[in-house]
């Protein structure tokens, strides 16, 4: 009953052990992969805003790249004229200047068309010392554009005027807005700058005006299909993200929701999986009046990508799961064999105090028996106290095997040995042995030097607990065969029976000490589970080793492997 409270409380104590294991273990596996799922997130989310500053960029780069060429274009048109077209305050302006240069000229307010060719302007020195110009004029025609018009022709005047100051000339630019288009012309003259700053000045502001017109109506009749050039589109967008170190797979398109239609670069995707997993950016953000047009970017491989980056980070954390998983393993592998462990060693210290109680209490009784007993009877009596006496002697030697399998290292007197001498010189010691179980035990050596060097003490141990097993577990007369054969590297013996065969659960214990296979509670198969780990440790003490094959109802084989010929 004690015993019985005792392994009770060991069994919650476990239990209990393998419940706080466990919430442990879970615990530490839940942090991680919360701290692991944090960590992807945090990636989906740099990703992103490195792909919105990205697009962002390449829209602006895009947006500003069609601006050029709408400038461009506008700047070839114009290229060549010969008109200087003005509003009120520039033809103010510049008859002001014409006629300072003694030039009587009438007010026109449209357009004026002067043939500079035939104007000639000379520099020189006066008698006072003064810089003056003299300016030679032919025929200046003033237009104004479908209206009436006055014409001074004929014209021919000499004068002496001072040339303005620089300050006079730059102020009056100021004020000059229009457009101007001179010939390729060059004078020395102060007049000459007015008209080529004037031509500059008037001539990009019209273009602009011009331009930006063309820019804001452009979306109203050109399809975004045509007015996206894809090739352009998508070396801004690899440009991009090469600047922003991101090495990715892509597809994009133009998605016009007013118009219910998408475009894309790349036919191999469907626009439907674009609009659902692809990212949206407004395309053309200037066009203030205008439906919006969207640049969509979709990245197939986007999470094998941003896992791909922290790889090492991943490599670690699964290097630490699998640490803490094969400790949390390890610990309950080794908290469960000791439970087995502490088991079996009861259950050896049991079956070792009965053994060892049956024979003390047989030679106690015919000690006490002997002196009443005649003489005739005495021999009997004897050959009982000297049955016990082996028995008892049989089972301190099991024990001495349990000490020897404790020791890190198994000492082992090595000497020749020719192993078909040394099973038939087994097989006649253990005659009676076999003649109690009538045993049938055949023989069958297949080698001509079967030479070995072994520990003969312990080898005869060894091939005793195999026989003696295959005689315990067989079903009537038990059927032996001891068949020897070799091959370059090792001799084999195999020692096979016709007994109850051995379950596949019990096969990978039946080496543990202390285990024994169940077979009920039947007293001659009753054993101290040592048998066999002896033997396996004794073979592998002689650098070989040990195999079995059994099926059950068929019966087992034990196969032993001995170096062929050396120490």
């Amino acid at each position: 009953m004690l015993k019985q409270k005792i392994r009770n409380k060991e069994k919650r104590w476990t239990l209990t052990i393998f419940i706080v294991s466990g919430i442990s273990f879970i615990g530490i596996l839940l942090i991680q992969y919360y701290f692991i799922s944090s960590t992807i997130n945090a990636a989906h989310v740099n990703f992103d805003k490195a792909i919105q500053e990205s697009m962002s960029k390449v829209i602006y780069q895009y947006e500003k790249q069609e601006i050029a060429d709408l400038l461009q274009t506008k700047l070839s048109k114009y290229k060549g004229a010969r008109v200087i077209q003005t509003i009120d305050s520039l033809n103010k302006e510049l008859f002001k200047s014409l006629e300072k240069v003694g030039l009587d000229t009438t007010l026109s307010d449209s357009v004026i068309n002067i043939s500079r060719e035939r104007i000639r302007i000379q520099i020189y020195t006066n008698k006072y010392g003064e810089l003056v110009q003299k300016i030679d004029t032919h025929i200046i025609n003033i237009e104004k554009e479908q209206a009436d018009s006055a014409t001074i022709s004929d014209l021919s005047k000499k004068s002496d005027l001072p040339i303005a100051k620089e300050e006079t000339i730059d102020s009056q630019l100021d004020s000059l807005v229009g457009w101007v288009r001179v010939p390729n012309i060059t004078l020395p003259l102060k007049i000459d700058s007015i008209y080529q700053a004037v031509d500059r000045f008037l001539r990009r502001s019209f273009i602009i005006s011009d331009v930006m017109e063309d820019f804001f109506n452009i979306k109203h009749f050109i399809p975004v299909e045509q007015r996206t050039n894809a090739k352009v589109l998508d070396s801004l967008i690899a440009s991009a993200l090469t600047e922003n170190n991101i090495n990715i797979k892509y597809y994009f398109g133009i998605y016009s929701p007013s118009r219910q239609s998408i475009f894309l670069e790349n036919d191999s995707i469907s626009a439907q999986e674009m609009i659902q997993k692809g990212m949206m950016f407004r395309l053309y953000p200037s066009d203030l009046f205008a439906p919006p047009e969207y640049l969509i970017i979709y990245f197939p491989n986007k999470t094998s990508y941003i896992l791909s980056t922290m790889s090492n980070f991943l490599i670690l954390s699964l290097l630490l799961i699998l640490g803490v998983l094969g400790s949390f393993s390890f610990i309950l592998y080794n908290l469960i064999r000791q439970k087995r462990l502490s088991e079996m060693k009861t259950d050896f210290i049991n079956n070792v105090t009965h053994e060892l109680k049956t024979p003390l209490a047989t030679i106690n009784i015919a000690c006490e028996t002997i002196s009443n007993l005649p003489n005739d009877q005495l021999p009997q009596m004897l050959e009982i106290i000297k049955e016990e006496n082996v028995r008892m002697q049989t089972l301190i030697e099991k024990i001495l095997q349990t000490s020897l399998l404790d020791k890190t290292s198994i000492q082992l007197n090595l000497s020749k040995i020719n192993l078909h001498d040394f099973l038939n010189d087994l097989l006649n010691d253990l005659h009676l042995f076999l003649k109690d179980y009538n045993a049938d035990v055949t023989t069958e050596f297949l080698i001509k030097n079967p030479e070995i060097y072994a520990d003969e003490i312990h080898l005869r141990q060894v091939f005793y607990n195999l026989i003696e097993n295959a005689c315990k577990y067989s079903n009537g007369k038990p059927e032996i065969k001891i068949t020897t054969r070799h091959n370059n590297k090792y001799i084999i013996v195999e020692i096979s029976d016709k007994g109850v065969g051995i379950k596949k659960k019990d096969l990978k214990h039946i080496f543990d000490k202390f285990y024994r296979v169940p077979t009920g509670n039947i007293y001659n198969t009753k054993g101290y589970g040592l048998g066999l780990s002896y033997v396996q440790a004794i073979i592998e003490a002689h650098k070989g080793k040990i195999e079995v094959i059994s099926e059950t109802d068929q019966g087992t084989i034990f196969v032993l492997y001995f170096k062929t010929n050396t120490l």
